[in-house]
């Protein structure tokens, strides 16, 4: 008898300890997020392969908005344009021209602005950037003014 009551109360204060003690959450699940899978996705989008595809895939995603923009949701000048679409193309290469602002000023070589620029301007393809970035703002002023809207 005198053992089944010992039982008795261990059980009892077990049960109450466990009641009033709160379990605390589950932080491994936290812990391996930032020890495992953060570095592993920031090693992954950083490496080279991962940065090209991506590119290609924003590139094509480019195209596809251009190509919308100027078949199916091209509307008259302001105060009745440009669209939404039109707007986000806008943005876009904005942010194109802050990336070649990037690539020919703000290198890790230590040498004046010119001599940045006339580097920058050697390369073929930083060229057809630039022909491109400047025909797409002529064919932007082209297209604000009502007089050469029509001509287009």
């Amino acid at each position: 008898e005198l053992e089944a009551q010992e039982t008795e109360k261990t059980a009892l204060f077990t049960d109450k300890v466990a009641r009033e003690k709160p379990e605390k959450p589950n932080h491994n699940e936290n812990h391996l997020c930032k020890t495992f899978l953060l570095p592993r996705w920031k090693k992954f989008w950083s490496a080279p392969v991962s940065v090209f595809f991506g590119n290609v895939i924003l590139y094509f995603a480019f195209l596809i908005l251009f190509a919308y923009v100027l078949l199916a949701d091209f509307q008259k000048p302001p105060p009745e344009g440009p669209s939404v679409s039109e707007i986000i193309l806008y943005f876009w290469v904005f942010t194109l021209v802050l990336e070649e602002i990037r690539q020919s000023f703000f290198t890790d070589e230590d040498i004046n602005i010119v001599k940045k620029f006339q580097q920058y301007v050697e390369d073929n393809w930083n060229k057809c950037d630039m022909v491109a970035i400047i025909l797409f703002i002529v064919a932007v002023t082209c297209r604000m003014m009502e007089s050469t809207y029509e001509a287009g």
